[in-house]
């Protein structure tokens, strides 16, 4: 199972986020979404069993590498 983890769960997200939930199954994907305020995300993607939600803030080095050493691909939506 390929693990993608994503950073950052704004607004702008949630249609990258349907797309994976979509086709995680079928890709054998399991999805770690990681944000600082994770109550929106939870509130519409809990119910999801392909996902992981994690509160999670960049500026933590220990926390950012134990996370980013679970995933095959890290896809950051956080601004530049």
């Amino acid at each position: 199972m390929k693990q993608i983890l994503l950073i950052g769960a704004g607004r702008s997200t949630f249609s990258l986020i349907k797309y994976l939930i979509k086709n995680a199954s079928k890709n054998n994907w399991s999805i770690i979404l990681a944000d600082r305020d994770i109550s929106l995300a939870k509130e519409r993607f809990s119910a999801y069993d392909v996902i992981e939600l994690t509160e999670f803030v960049v500026s933590h080095v220990e926390d950012r590498n134990r996370l980013v050493s679970r995933a095959d691909i890290v896809i950051s939506m956080l601004p530049a």
